[in-house]
């Protein structure tokens, strides 16, 4: 008996054109945050820029000079997630880079909007 051949179609898709919004707007907060961190005189951390920037960042107040966290976060959840930790539970300033305002996290897990910066 003669194998069967089975002919598949398979979707192709241009990856780069599916995320290309999503790409941008993580660059564009890269940009943005980076020149926030350059004009205060905040050190950026290696680990920041292996991989793209969401939205909202952390600063840890605690060090000389003050530390952008290596990680930044595209949704008040995830942010939350990590101020919520014990770890976390450094002085840190949360900033917003949309909408340009400082947070001020809340212990039911959400933030409350302060000064534009």
């Amino acid at each position: 008996m003669a194998p069967q051949h089975v002919v598949r179609r398979v979707a192709c898709f241009d990856l780069g054109r599916l995320f290309a919004p999503t790409l941008a707007m993580f660059k564009r907060y890269k940009k943005k945050i980076e020149q926030y961190c350059e004009d205060l005189g905040i050190e950026i951390p290696v680990g920041f820029h292996r991989h793209g920037a969401g939205r909202y960042v952390a600063i840890d107040l605690d060090r000389n000079p003050p530390c952008l966290v290596a990680a930044s976060w595209a949704t008040e959840q995830d942010a939350a997630k990590f101020l919520g930790t014990a770890a976390a539970a450094q002085n840190v300033r949360l900033l917003d880079f949309e909408e340009r305002r400082l947070l001020t996290f809340n212990d039911q897990h959400h933030f409350v909007r302060g000064e534009p910066f």
